[in-house]
């Protein structure tokens, strides 16, 4: 099956929006669930981005007062990083509305100065604005507890727990008749930035990243037999076959990344080495984005910053660097 990639409901009351982040299509990715008047928003992109969410609901004639909950996967700038601002947005169309999470996920998301300031240094001015949310626009709620969306909505959800990527990781799991029908996995299985394979990359991103809390996420998400998963960076995918396909892959190259990390590392004793031989022998067969000739420098700037990331984060879980912040 194709690797859904274009904005639009690609499964029955589950819908693609593409944030353009960056300015860039296929980047970054939300996701939201409609149905009979009521809207779940997952991941709204950074304070830059979510417009994109509002206008893709008004071509899509869906009302933005249907709107019961906004839900992060994480608390990281480019998933909640515009959650203040369209609930600002929102509040004016419906004053109930929610921002459904963990209370791990609340309390990152209400002291962000930290994770900013570190996600600043390596995306500069794109990481956007991120400004104090008042507790009473929370709903706390235990992770991998499962919730009513209405006495007729054959919908629930979950936020299915999925630590690694950071400590707040969720992944929210809408059930249809108690079946996983839409897992957003957001960064807990990696990140599937290939046109045409089922390939991914990992998301060992600082300052969180803990190898052994991520694979073990990585296998409860295999035992979730989800029908269909969206990636927040980027794309979906409909079948259960090809959602295993992915889940393996992550499971298989992970710990490949990792030992070529420590390998390069011990090899160089530098980091930038150990990137650009990450990039050259790694992620170019597995990245559209590497692999594509006449890249802008834009875009080729922002995957060497990611795959820079990438590195160091496991160096830190490796015992080869320090967190920064």
């Amino acid at each position: 099956m194709p690797i859904i990639r274009e904005a639009g409901e690609f499964i029955e009351n589950i819908h693609l929006i593409d944030l353009n982040q960056y300015g860039m299509n296929n980047i970054c990715s939300s996701y939201l669930l409609h149905y009979d008047n009521s809207t779940i928003i997952f991941d709204v992109g950074t304070s830059d981005d979510e417009r994109k969410v509002r206008s893709y609901m008004k071509k899509q004639k869906i009302p933005l007062n249907s709107v019961k909950y906004l839900v992060p996967s994480h608390h990281h700038f480019d998933h909640a990083g515009g959650m203040w601002k369209i609930l600002k947005k929102l509040e004016k169309h419906n004053p109930d509305i929610k921002i459904l999470a963990t209370s791990l996920e609340k309390d990152k998301i209400q002291n962000s100065e930290k994770p900013m300031k570190a996600a600043a240094s390596t995306y500069s001015e794109w990481v956007g604005k991120m400004e104090p949310i008042d507790d009473e626009y929370f709903q706390v709620i235990e992770p991998d507890t499962t919730i009513s969306l209405g006495e007729t909505n054959p919908y629930s959800l979950s936020l299915v727990s999925s630590p690694g990527h950071t400590f707040d990781h969720v992944c929210p799991t809408v059930f249809r008749d108690g079946d996983p029908y839409f897992s957003y996995f957001g960064e807990a299985a990696g990140t599937l930035f290939n046109d045409r394979e089922l390939k991914t990359l990992p998301t060992s991103m600082p300052t969180e990243f803990t190898y052994e809390r991520y694979m073990k996420s990585v296998e409860k998400l295999k035992g979730l037999h989800a029908k269909n998963a969206g990636f927040c960076h980027f794309g979906a995918v409909t079948t259960e076959i090809d959602v295993a396909t992915l889940i393996d892959d992550q499971l298989s190259f992970v710990p490949v990344f990792r030992d070529f990390v420590k390998t390069k590392f011990e090899e160089f004793h530098k980091t930038r080495p150990v990137v650009e031989s990450t990039i050259r022998e790694l992620f170019y067969e597995r990245s559209s984005f590497h692999s594509a000739g006449g890249l802008s420098k834009v875009v080729q700037g922002i995957s060497n910053r990611n795959a820079l990331a990438l590195v160091y984060g496991m160096l830190v879980d490796l015992g080869y660097k320090k967190n920064k912040y």
